[in-house]
C-alpha cells in the first residue's frame, strides 16, 4: 500500500484562568433539560425535589386557571443524590402541567420525604375540574397525596417570591423569605395563610405529619404602616420554634387591641414570646434563633428610611432582652441602591445556630469574613484584598469548614456577559482562599445550591446546583480532558459536579481490527501545577479479549507533559483487549487527559484523538442527549458506545430523526453493566434504516448515567469523525470555521453543516457567516425545521452563502424565551476527498459559552509534533462585527517539562481569523515531542471580545486517517490527508477553528474545502515540504452507482429557503 506518513493528534484546548495553577473549572451535567425551581428544603436532604417544566413562567402571563403572580408552573420531581433510585416524577398524577405557590419537603429520620406544596393541581385525572388553589401532603416521598385542611377562617397563600431573591447561603435551599419552613418529624411544616375576610389576619400555621393542623399565630399585615417580607422570618436548628415579625399575636389572645410591630418567638410546643418591638414600621427581616432563645436578625430596610431600634439600613443584630445589639452594618452608604446595599452584608448561621458568619464587602474596598459568637463578639477570620465578589456562604456542620461561593462576569460572543460562580473549601483559622474552582454556568439572581455537604466535599462528594430561573427573551435573530468545562453541554438549570477531579476516557484499545489494523491507544497527560502531581489510572475492561480490570499510579513532575505509549499494553500488560480508561488525580488536584487511538502502517500511523471528559458529565435519565451528524448518508457508518461511570449499570434508549422526523425502530437500547463499557456497531442497521439514510440520534438513559462517544466512519477510507453530544442553542453560538478552500497538497476542503429540531413544533434557526479575511457584513440565513426534523446542508459556505474561502458561523435559535430556542441543535463536518475514494476529515462543532478567552486568560492546546507532520494553528476573533482592526495574541509553545520553548505574538483580524502553518517548523522548534501551545489575548482590559484556538496536526505531505476502537478500519488509502481534533479542552477550553489547512475529508467527486490559502499571518514553510500540487477543475463525475458524487442516493435536493 506505499508508505505512509505518520499522523500525531494530540489535541486538548484548555482555558487557563488568571485565578492560579491549582484553579480548575468544574465540569458539570444538568440533571433535567428543563427549567426548574427547587423547593424550600435543607441541603444535606439525601433526596430533594424540583418543580420541573417546559415553561415555567405561568406567573408572567396567567397560566392554567389565571395563575397569580408569585407561582410557577411544572410537575413535582424527585431526585436521589445517591442514585440508588431514578427521578420521579409525583404531581400532579398523568402528563398535565400544574401551578405550584410554595414547595416544601422535610427528609425525616426514616428516610422517607414530607413534601408540602400549595398548589392548583388535581389529585387524579377530573378531579379538582375548577383548579382551586390549597395545601397538599405527601408523607411517603411523594407516593401519594392527601388534602390539608387549613384551620377555619384561612385559606392557602400562593407567593413564591424567594425563588427570585438572592441566595446567600445557609442551610436551607430557598430558606429566605419564605412562606413555609420545615419542622420535625412530627410536624414537619410551617407555612403562612391567608385570612379569608379582606380585613381579617394571617395565619402561620403548623402542619403535622398526618395532615393535620392547628393556628401557632394571627399576624396583621400593615397594622402600622409599612411592613415588608413575610412574617415568618426564621427558625432554629431543630425546626421547634420560629422567629415571626410583624403585629402577630397568640391565637388565644383576647387583648382588644392590635399588637405592636415587633420580633416573636412562636414554638411547635404552644410557647410564645416578644423578643423586640420595632414600632410602626418593620423592615425586610431575615434571621435564626439560638440555642439560648435570642436571635440573629439581618435587616434590611429597602427604600425606606431607617428607625429605631434597627437604625441601620442593612445590617446584622442580634436580639435578647428586648434590645438590638448592632453585630455588623453594611460598608454601602444608605443611599446606595437597595440591590448593591444588599449584597454588601449578609449572614448565615455558623455550626449549630450558636453564631454568625458575616461578610462584608463593597467596591474598592476588601473582602472581610467575620465569626459572631453570642458570648465573645465580633472577630475577623480573613481581609481579602483582591476584593473576591463572595455572593454565598456555606458552613459545614463540623464546624471547621466553610464553602465560599463568588461570581465573576463572563464575556460573551454576542455581548452578552454572564456572571459564574466559583467556589473554594476555606478551613477555620486559614487565610482566605487563594484560588477558586469556577462553574461556568449561567447563574440568575435566583441562583444556589441545591445538596451540598460542605465537610465531604474535599474529598469529592458530589453537590447540586441550580444556575436560577433561565431569563425570558424577545423573539428575533441575534444582534475534554483538563480542568473540564469543554464537555458542558447545556450552561443553566439544576447541574450536579464534583471539586474533585475524575476523567474517563471512554475508549482505549490494543487489539486487532477490520482490513488487518491493529489499533493502540497513547495517552497524553499534562501536570499544570508547579508542584508533582499523582494520578491515578484504572482500567475497565470492554467485554471479550483479555482486559482485566487493573490500577496504576504515575508521578507528574511540575509542568510535565507525558506520552504514555500504547498505554493498555504498557501498564495493564494488554495484548488483546478495550476499555474505558479512569484518569483521577491525589485530591485537590488537577490535569489534562487526551489521547490518540492509531493503527501503523509502513512507516505511518493513521487514527483519532479522543479526549478524556469528567465523570460528571454524563446524561442522566432527565438530561438526554443528541448528535445531529449521527447518520452521515451512503458510504458511512456510524458507532455509538456508553461508559457507565458509576458503576450501577446504565441503559439508554435510542431513537433516530431524519428530513420528515423520527423514523427506524424506537425500541433499540444500549446497555452497560457494572461499569462495562459497551459498544453498538452499524447504529443504522440496528435502528431498521438504509443505508443512505442522513440523520440525527437522540440517547436517552432509562437508569444509571451514560458517558457516550460516537463515531461515523468513512466506509471507503475507514476515516473516523468522533462527535460530541449536540449543545442548544439559546444564546448565539459560533462554529469557529466553515469551509469552502484548497489546502496543502492539493486537497479541497468543504464544510457540511448538520442541523435537528428537537421540539415537537416547528423551530426556526438563524444563521450568520463572516469569512475569515473581509470585513463584510456577517451574511445572513433564517431555516425552519419541521417538528424533530434533521437536515443536512453539503458545502454550506457555499451552497447557502454563496461564498468560498474560510468564514465563522454564528447562529441561534429563535423563541420568544430562552426555553423556546431550545430545540435547535446545529453541529459541522469539515474534509476532503481521498484520491481513491471515500473522504477524511473530522467534526468540529459549536462552542459552548466558556469555550473562548478574553483579556486575562490564556488557551492551551495539547499536541505531540512529529517529523512526519506539520501542525497548524488556527485563531479566529469571536466579536461580532467586523470593525477592520485587529486583536494582538501572545503565542507560547510550552515544553515536556514545563518550560517554554518559544513565544511569539499575532495580529488577528476583529471578527475573523487567521491560521500559523506548520508551526513547530516554521519556528524552528524540536520535533517528536509533546507541546503545550498557549493563545493569550492581549488586547485592552476593559474590552469584551473573545478570540478562540485551535491546533491540528497533518500528516507532512500526504493526509492519514483515524479510526474508532470498537469498529476497527480497514486501512486508509494512500494520499489521504487526515486531520483528527480531540474535543477535549481544559480551564476553559475553546475549540481551535479550522483555517487554510485543516485537513477535512470532502465528498467523492465534490469540491474540497479546507481553510483559506490567505491566512492573515503565514509563517514559511520548511524547505523539506513538498510545494502543493495544482488544482485541476474536472467536471463532476457519477459514481458506481450512479449517484451523482455531489448529492448522496437517497438525499433530497437541497430546498429553497426553510
Amino acid at each position: 500500500m506505499g508508505t505512509r506518513l505518520s499522523v500525531s493528534v494530540f489535541l486538548l484546548a484548555t482555558l487557563a484562568t488568571a485565578a492560579g495553577a491549582e484553579a480548575r473549572i468544574v465540569s458539570y451535567a444538568p440533571v433535567t433539560d428543563r427549567a426548574a425551581v427547587p423547593a424550600h428544603q435543607k441541603r444535606t436532604n439525601r433526596r430533594f425535589v424540583l418543580v420541573e417544566s417546559r415553561d415555567p413562567y405561568g406567573f408572567l402571563g396567567g397560566g392554567p386557571g389565571g395563575v397569580p403572580y408569585g407561582s410557577s408552573t411544572g410537575r413535582l420531581v424527585v431526585y436521589d443524590t445517591l442514585g440508588q433510585e431514578e427521578p420521579r416524577e409525583v404531581f400532579p398524577p398523568g402528563a398535565e402541567e400544574a401551578s405550584f405557590g410554595d414547595v416544601a419537603a422535610h427528609e425525616g429520620r426514616d428516610g422517607q420525604l414530607r413534601i408540602l406544596a400549595v398548589t392548583n393541581g388535581a389529585l387524579a385525572p377530573g378531579e379538582n375540574a375548577g383548579k382551586s388553589w390549597r395545601v397538599l401532603l405527601s408523607a411517603d416521598s411523594g407516593r401519594s397525596f392527601v388534602t390539608v385542611a387549613l384551620p377555619a377562617g384561612f385559606e392557602p397563600l400562593v407567593w413564591s417570591y424567594e425563588a427570585f431573591l438572592d441566595d446567600f447561603g445557609g442551610p436551607f435551599c430557598r430558606g429566605r423569605d419564605g412562606s413555609v419552613r420545615t419542622g420535625t418529624d412530627e410536624t414537619p411544616f410551617v407555612l403562612v395563610v391567608r385570612g379569608s375576610g379582606g380585613a381579617a389576619p394571617d395565619g402561620v400555621v403548623a402542619v403535622g405529619a398526618d395532615g393535620s393542623t392547628r393556628l401557632l399565630a394571627r399576624v396583621y399585615r400593615n397594622a402600622y404602616g409599612s411592613s415588608y417580607g413575610d412574617p415568618l422570618a426564621g427558625a432554629d436548628a431543630e425546626g421547634t420554634r420560629f422567629l415571626l415579625s410583624g403585629s402577630v399575636e397568640h391565637p388565644a389572645s383576647m387583648l382588644p387591641v392590635i399588637p405592636p410591630n415587633g420580633l416573636y418567638l412562636a414554638g411547635l410546643d404552644g410557647t410564645f414570646a416578644r423578643l423586640l418591638e420595632t414600632g410602626k414600621r418593620v423592615p425586610y427581616l431575615e434571621g435564626w434563633v439560638t440555642p439560648d432563645g435570642a436571635a440573629y436578625a439581618e435587616v434590611d430596610w429597602a427604600w425606606e428610611a431607617p428607625v429605631a431600634p434597627l437604625p441601620t439600613a442593612r445590617a446584622l443584630y442580634l436580639v435578647r432582652d428586648a434590645r438590638a445589639t448592632l453585630v455588623a452594618a453594611s460598608p454601602l452608604a444608605s443611599s446606595e441602591a437597595s440591590s448593591a446595599r444588599r449584597r454588601s452584608l449578609f449572614a448565615i448561621p455558623a455550626a449549630g445556630f450558636s453564631g454568625a458568619w458575616v461578610l462584608l464587602r463593597a467596591p474598592g474596598q476588601p473582602t472581610v469574613l467575620s465569626r459572631h459568637e453570642t458570648a465573645t463578639g465580633l472577630a475577623e477570620a480573613w481581609r481579602d484584598v483582591t476584593a473576591p465578589e463572595v455572593e454565598a456562604l456555606h458552613a459545614g456542620s463540623s464546624g471547621q469548614r466553610l464553602l465560599v461561593q463568588v461570581h465573576r462576569p463572563r464575556p460573551q460572543v454576542d455581548q452578552r456577559v454572564f456572571k459564574d460562580p466559583a467556589l473554594a473549601v476555606w478551613e477555620v483559622g486559614q487565610p482566605a482562599p487563594r484560588t477558586y474552582d469556577e462553574l461556568f454556568l449561567v447563574e440568575q439572581e435566583s441562583k444556589g445550591f441545591v445538596h451540598l455537604d460542605v465537610d465531604a466535599l474535599p474529598s469529592g462528594a458530589p453537590f447540586w446546583f441550580d444556575s436560577g430561573l433561565p431569563p425570558v427573551y424577545g423573539a428575533g435573530p441575534p444582534g475534554g480532558g483538563d480542568t473540564g468545562g469543554a464537555d458542558v453541554t447545556q450552561e443553566w438549570g439544576v447541574v450536579r459536579g464534583s471539586l474533585a477531579q475524575r476523567l474517563v476516557l471512554a475508549a482505549a484499545a490494543h487489539a486487532p481490527g477490520k482490513g488487518g489494523a491493529f489499533w493502540k491507544t497513547d495517552l497524553l497527560l499534562r501536570n499544570g501545577s508547579a508542584e508533582p502531581v499523582e494520578v491515578s489510572l484504572r482500567l475497565a475492561p470492554g467485554a471479550g479479549g483479555d482486559a482485566v480490570p487493573g490500577e496504576e499510579t504515575l508521578t507528574l513532575s511540575p509542568g510535565e507533559l507525558r506520552v504514555v505509549r500504547d498505554v493498555l499494553a504498557a501498564l495493564f500488560g494488554v495484548g488483546n483487549g478495550h476499555g474505558a480508561l479512569f484518569v483521577t488525580p491525589e485530591a485537590g488536584r488537577s490535569v489534562s487527559a487526551t489521547s490518540r487511538t492509531y493503527s501503523a502502517e509502513g512507516s505511518g500511523s493513521y487514527g483519532m484523538g479522543l479526549a478524556a471528559v469528567d465523570v460528571f458529565s454524563a446524561a442522566t435519565p432527565r438530561f438526554p442527549v443528541t448528535f445531529s451528524a449521527a447518520l452521515l448518508g451512503p458510504g458511512f457508518r456510524t458507532n455509538l458506545g456508553v461508559v457507565d461511570p458509576a458503576g450501577r449499570g446504565t441503559e439508554a434508549g435510542l431513537l433516530a430523526a431524519s428530513e420528515s422526523g423520527p423514523v427506524g425502530r424506537d425500541d433499540v437500547t444500549i446497555a452497560s453493566a457494572g461499569g462495562v463499557p459497551s459498544q453498538l456497531d452499524d447504529v443504522a442497521s440496528r435502528l431498521g434504516l438504509d443505508a443512505w439514510r442522513t440523520g440525527a440520534l437522540a440517547l436517552s438513559p432509562l437508569s444509571g448515567e451514560a458517558v457516550p462517544y460516537l463515531v461515523a466512519i468513512d466506509d471507503g477510507t475507514n476515516d473516523p469523525s468522533a462527535f460530541p453530544p449536540d449543545l442548544p442553542s439559546p444564546f448565539v453560538r459560533a462554529l469557529p470555521a466553515i469551509v469552502h478552500a484548497g489546502g496543502a497538497g492539493g486537497a479541497q476542503w468543504r464544510s457540511d453543516l448538520f442541523l435537528h429540531n428537537t421540539a415537537g413544533e416547528p423551530r426556526n434557526v438563524t444563521l450568520l457567516a463572516k469569512r475569515w479575511d473581509s470585513a463584510e457584513d456577517e451574511a445572513r440565513l433564517t431555516l425552519t425545521l419541521l417538528p424533530q426534523e434533521a437536515r443536512v446542508i453539503r458545502d454550506v459556505l457555499r451552497t447557502a452563502f454563496g461564498k468560498t474561502g474560510v468564514a465563522r458561523l454564528r447562529f441561534t435559535g429563535m423563541g420568544a424565551s430562552m426555553l423556546e430556542s431550545l430545540g435547535v441543535r446545529v453541529t459541522s463536518r469539515t474534509y476532503a476527498e481521498a484520491p481513491g475514494g471515500g473522504t477524511y476529515g473530522f467534526a468540529l462543532p459549536p462552542l459552548n459559552s466558556f469555550q473562548s478567552a478574553g483579556p486575562g486568560e490564556a488557551l492551551e492546546v495539547l499536541l505531540l509534533a512529529g517529523s512526519g507532520t506539520r501542525t497548524n494553528l488556527a485563531l479566529v476573533e469571536l466579536t461580532a462585527f467586523a470593525d477592520g482592526t485587529t486583536r494582538r495574541v501572545k503565542v507560547e509553545v510550552i515544553g515536556p517539562q514545563g518550560l517554554p520553548l518559544d513565544s511569539f505574538d499575532v495580529n488577528v483580524p476583529v471578527a475573523g481569523g487567521i491560521q500559523v502553518d506548520d508551526l513547530f517548523r516554521a519556528r524552528g522548534l524540536p520535533l517528536d515531542l509533546p507541546a503545550a501551545v498557549t493563545s493569550r489575548p492581549a488586547w485592552p482590559a476593559a474590552g469584551d471580545a473573545r478570540t478562540d484556538a485551535r491546533g491540528f496536526t497533518l500528516p507532512r505531505e500526504e493526509p492519514s486517517g483515524p479510526r474508532p476502537p470498537g469498529d476497527r478500519p480497514r486501512g486508509r488509502r494512500r494520499g489521504q490527508d487526515r486531520l483528527v481534533r480531540s474535543r477535549h479542552r481544559a480551564r476553559r477550553r475553546p475549540r481551535p477553528p479550522e483555517t487554510d489547512q485543516p485537513p477535512v475529508r470532502p465528498r467523492r467527486g465534490e469540491e474540497q474545502l479546507l481553510v483559506p490559502r490567505k491566512p492573515q499571518l503565514r509563517l514559511p514553510r520548511s524547505d523539506t515540504d513538498r510545494p502543493a500540487r495544482r488544482l485541476r477543475h474536472r467536471r463532476p463525475r457519477a459514481t458506481a452507482r450512479g449517484v451523482p458524487a455531489g448529492r448522496r442516493r437517497g438525499e433530497l435536493r437541497r430546498r429553497r429557503g426553510p
